[in-house]
């Protein structure tokens, strides 16, 4: 399974998920139950959804063209130091 939290923009993504889920589901509860347990159907089956069916499989990345030979700095050639004769 993928770790949903991969850097901390996906963290912060998954936070604000969970209160998306939640607060509406706590509000509807507030005003009356039943509309409480109608919205938490509602929005299992959305978040269902979202996971399982909203993404697409994702082809691997095509490796980009080699570097030319003319981007490739030349190495400096060594310096002649002081002779230890």
């Amino acid at each position: 399974m993928r770790n949903p939290l991969e850097s901390e923009e996906a963290a912060f993504r998954w936070v604000l998920g969970a209160l998306a889920y939640f607060v509406p589901i706590a509000i509807a509860a507030w005003i009356a139950t039943w509309l409480g347990v109608v919205v938490f159907v509602l929005m299992t089956i959305a978040a269902i959804v979202v996971v399982l069916g909203g993404r697409k499989p994702q082809a691997p990345a095509e490796p980009g063209p080699p570097a030319a030979v003319e981007d490739t700095p030349e190495p400096a050639p060594p310096r002649a130091g002081p002779s230890e004769d």
